[in-house]
């Protein structure tokens, strides 16, 4: 499988990943109004809504960056880098993938610390649900490690493209849309 079509599967796959996020947001909305009535008609809670909650937001963000990359929306300014000569505006672009990369890679870093760390010490939260904490930092890890990994076949690609000159494909696929 060339690198073009391991890209191409990664961006489809974050798509369903970013589907799956959307069904865990949609159960988190309905749990806390189920909560939220409990606690306004009977004086019972279901608890747990807030740390659940919290679990659910960080693997979104974590698999949410995959999603943004697919989808060329992380911020940089374009204003001016449109308008700049062919050569700047593929190394501005190569720049900004490099440094997001190399961030993901720390991300990724202190992450798997955390997770191990937990795994070392069978940490369980701290709250009424004594949830193994192991559980929501595994899988939050797991988007960390999608999304190193969908860097990095950019950059793999990228530097393929750049390496044969092929700035028009590059700059397509790769730069800001000029919308």
């Amino acid at each position: 499988m060339g690198i073009k079509r391991l890209v191409a599967f990664v961006d489809s796959s974050t798509r369903y990943w970013a589907i799956a996020a959307g069904w865990l947001l949609l159960f988190l909305t309905f749990y806390i109004t189920a909560d939220i009535l409990l606690r306004k008609v009977f004086q019972k809670s279901i608890q747990g809504s807030d740390e659940i909650g919290g679990y659910i937001l960080a693997i979104l963000c974590a698999f949410g960056f995959s999603w943004t990359l697919a989808n060329r929306a992380h911020i940089r300014l374009n204003l001016f880098l449109n308008n700049l000569p062919l050569s700047i505006q593929v190394f501005v672009n190569f720049l900004a993938y490099l440094i997001l990369t190399v961030f993901s890679y720390a991300m990724l870093w202190r992450g798997a610390a955390v997770v191990i760390e937990t795994a070392e010490l069978n940490a369980v939260a701290p709250t009424p649900l004594a949830t193994p904490l192991i559980i929501p930092q595994g899988i939050w890890l797991l988007g960390i490690i999608w999304f190193a990994v969908h860097l990095t076949l950019y950059l793999i690609q990228i530097t393929q493209l750049i390496v044969r000159k092929n700035h028009s494909e590059f700059l397509k696929d790769y730069s800001v849309d000029s919308e």
